[in-house]
């Protein structure tokens, strides 16, 4: 959810620079690259700090033992 409000609001940010500085398409192009880039990067530091929680569940686990 977030990584597509991430792409869709650059991309119509984008859309806005194209349409009031006369860029069309290259800010469309650049919000959504800026889009994609800032959600999958968002996207992975998320996935990795859940690894980390998950290790971290496993290793209390087998202390409690």
């Amino acid at each position: 959810m977030q990584f597509g409000a991430v792409v869709v609001g650059l991309t119509l940010l984008g859309s806005w620079a194209d349409g009031h500085f006369g860029i069309y398409p290259m800010g469309t192009l650049a919000g959504f690259g800026s889009g994609l880039f800032g959600g999958l990067y968002s996207f992975a530091r998320s996935a990795q700090q859940a690894m980390r929680d998950a290790g971290r569940t496993e290793v209390d686990d087998d202390r409690n033992r």
